[in-house]
């Protein structure tokens, strides 16, 4: 049966079988008022029904006075012949439920050290906003590499401490590299007990029993399947705690994790719903020395739709300047119903000339089926080019400072021997900096002691 509105006149097949232990000499069923109903139409024969045989359905019409979200009872009162039966009650709800889909990235690296925890440990993604509870989860593992797969073990944990098991001892002696693992129940296979992994769907894979993580990570038992997470709350911590139980080899989750996460929205009817409002987010991304790095702008609807919904974008030149810094960009973004996140890529042109940061804005327009919250985003492009400028102090030391990135992680390295390139070596405290946005200064001290000295700082990470 198609979904009822409030307030809307609506006719409905009601069903009746016979499991009874006789078959009925002429049923004459009645709709009643009362739960939600106004009947508008008569009494309907069902005529005779015979035991254990097919349902007989016939049309009643009503009108629903029950609000959104509210129970409608449709009572059919049944007489055979002249005798009573007991009323027959159709339940239902007002208004759609719709499925909606939301995906959230935790795109920080995860190294995986030889026999032992991950660092971080775990790696966490915070969502929110979401309403209804969880109808599927899948989870995926963003270049992953490793030098002996059968090591590594990964437990996913949900807010309300469900747990899954997404891989473990699978892979044999086998190495990966920069595989993208996506575990999902609706998979066709297992990930390989012996043989090499590589890039697509699984499901979640447990070849061993003996596993073991330490603190925070909760104790067994752990789930084989992601629908353990379903009918939970989605909003919350997600934990993803990766072990390596083995020594010698090694590996990371280059770009970190993502979950997508399906929930159960509503429900939604058409006589008591505005629009959904529109919003884009400004975003940072790091410049890049060549080729082409995204800029990505999330786009949020304010709640799910029933409808498609479409808005048309376009870049403009800030002190960033489309075909230099960045490549021009206009087109059409949509949201297919019930979706709720979106996001617009728009290519940052790496080069190597020293620039300070820079910015661009992307415009929105022409909302179809929403409306527009906020027009506007802006994109900081950060320069990573590394100008290093140097001083004396007490015309003895060497004052170094340069710019960072927030994100990077820098070394500053000297060298008494050029042009030998084998001779830089790192200043004593300075080997693993992280940049801070602004400028960072290093000390070397006694330098002008040498007869000569060269330095230079670079990018070590990511």
């Amino acid at each position: 049966m198609r979904r009822v509105e409030p307030g809307e006149t609506v006719t409905v097949n009601l069903a009746l079988r016979n499991i009874g232990t006789a078959d009925t000499s002429n049923v004459v069923a009645t709709l009643s008022a009362g739960g939600g109903v106004i009947p508008l139409s008569g009494p309907q024969s069902y005529g005779v029904l015979t035991v254990g045989g097919a349902a007989v359905a016939r049309p009643f019409t009503f009108q629903c006075t029950s609000p959104c979200g509210g129970s409608v009872a449709a009572a059919l009162q049944i007489q055979n012949g002249l005798s009573v039966l007991p009323a027959v009650t159709n339940s239902f709800v007002t208004g759609a439920f719709v499925p909606v889909t939301n995906s959230f990235a935790n795109a920080s690296s995860i190294s995986i050290p030889s026999r032992n925890a991950a660092t971080p440990y775990p790696s966490t993604l915070s969502v929110s906003g979401l309403a209804g509870a969880i109808t599927k989860v899948t989870a995926t593992l963003s270049n992953f590499s490793h030098t002996f797969t059968d090591d590594v073990d990964a437990l996913l944990v949900g807010p309300g401490g469900q747990s899954v098991l997404l891989m473990s001892d699978v892979g044999g002696p086998s190495s990966s590299a920069n595989l993208t693992l996506t575990f999902d129940d609706a998979a066709t296979n297992f990930l390989p007990d012996e043989s090499a992994l590589s890039t697509g769907v699984w499901k979640p894979t447990n070849i061993g029993v003996d596993e073991v993580f330490s603190s925070p990570a909760p104790a067994q038992p752990y789930s084989s399947a992601l629908s353990v997470f379903n009918g939970t709350n989605p909003n919350g911590t997600w934990r993803l705690f990766v072990w390596d139980d083995s020594l010698r080899d090694s590996g990371s989750i280059a770009n970190g994790w993502r979950l997508t996460l399906v929930t159960q929205s509503g429900p939604f009817c058409c006589s008591n719903q505005t629009l959904p409002s529109l919003t884009i987010a400004d975003t940072v991304v790091v410049e890049g020395n060549s080729g082409r790095t995204d800029a990505v702008f999330p786009l949020q609807l304010s709640r799910p739709s029933q409808q498609i919904v479409t808005v048309a974008f376009a870049t403009a030149s800030g002190s960033a300047i489309g075909g230099l810094d960045f490549a021009p960009t206009n087109g059409t973004a949509q949201f297919s119903a019930g979706q709720t996140n979106q996001t617009l890529r728009v290519a940052v042109l790496g080069d190597t000339l020293f620039e300070g940061n820079e910015s661009f804005s992307i415009l929105l327009s022409a909302p179809v089926n929403a409306t527009l919250a906020r027009t506007t985003a802006t994109a900081v492009i950060l320069d990573d080019e590394v100008r290093l400028s140097i001083a004396t102090l007490l015309n003895a030391h060497a004052r170094l400072r340069f710019n960072s990135v927030t994100g990077l992680t820098y070394r500053v390295e000297r060298s008494d021997m050029l042009p030998n390139t084998n001779a830089w070596i790192a200043l004593p405290g300075a080997t693993l900096l992280p940049g801070t946005g602004s400028l960072i200064e290093v000390l070397d001290t006694n330098a002008l002691a040498r007869a000569q000295r060269f330095y230079r700082a670079r990018v070590v990470a990511p």
